[in-house]
């Protein structure tokens, strides 16, 4: 297996990409602080910095999913397991991550139907697939070894885990907003990067196995493809926990100490203490 690509980028992208990034990064730090004095909650800043330390998830993803950033004179976030993670992309955590969770927990918790569901996910899937292929013109990123089934460069499976990544982690978080009252919820900086770690990296288990492995089109295909219905399935599971018609929610939403949500389902158990 040959080793990442060795490339570097034009300042002038960086630049722009940083730039970007960076006020990208800023508005979803303003929209968390204005949630949070809104609702008189610190939630939306702790799900702020838990986005920021889940840039801890992109060196294991580089690894084992065979993809490399313009490691030759670039501006460096962090380095880990020997890979050099940009700023543009540790600004990707700051901004991406929190803005999500919050606005769909709050949709989950407000009630969504199946149909509506599954739109989301290939919503997601696609959007995951432009951003990519986008950045791979640029050569913010690029994806190495044997990967079938790319589109503009962009290994298709790898649209499946980034967006099951954020599906799963925001149903892990609806669950732990029932049963984490307001004193404890600081502990989500820690827990998130966690789940995130483990969904992208448990979902894409089959293809990571094979990719890193052999240079086999047959192998890979199988391994990538595995991975695709895996991730339909976990899918299908957390619609099970999330979808209901809108009507059964309560209009509640995030509120200051944890989710309002009065399931006609039998509810977790609730702490209060």
């Amino acid at each position: 297996m040959d080793g990442p690509p060795q490339y570097a980028l034009s300042n002038a992208v960086e630049g722009r990409a940083i730039a970007l990034t960076g006020v990208l990064a800023v508005g979803a730090f303003a929209f968390c602080v204005f949630r949070g004095w809104r609702e008189r909650s610190m939630l939306p800043v702790y799900l702020f910095a838990a986005g920021a330390l889940g840039v801890v998830l992109e060196p294991y993803t580089n690894v084992l999913g065979l993809a490399a950033y313009p490691e030759i004179g670039q501006a460096t976030w962090l380095r880990s397991l020997g890979r050099d993670i940009p700023v543009y992309v540790g600004l990707i955590y700051l901004f991406y991550w929190a803005p999500m969770w919050l606005l769909l927990v709050d949709w989950f918790a407000a009630g969504i139907r199946v149909r509506t569901y599954w739109m989301l996910c290939g919503a997601l899937v696609i959007g995951a697939l432009v951003v990519d292929v986008i950045a791979i013109h640029y050569r913010l990123w690029v994806f190495y070894g044997q990967q079938p089934l790319r589109v503009g460069g962009m290994p298709v499976w790898w649209a499946f885990a980034n967006s099951h990544a954020l599906i799963a982690s925001t149903v892990a978080l609806s669950l732990l907003l029932k049963v984490l009252p307001r004193g404890r919820q600081f502990l989500l900086v820690g827990l998130m990067p966690a789940i995130m770690v483990a969904a992208h990296t448990g979902g894409s288990v089959a293809a990571t196995c094979t990719v890193g492995s052999t240079n086999d089109r047959t192998v890979t295909l199988l391994g990538t493809s595995a991975t695709v219905v895996l991730i339909l399935g976990l899918l299908w599971v957390y619609s099970l926990v999330v979808c209901r018609p809108p009507m059964a929610a309560t209009q509640g939403g995030v509120r200051g100490d944890r989710l309002d949500t009065d399931d006609a389902r039998e509810p977790l158990v609730r702490a209060d203490a």
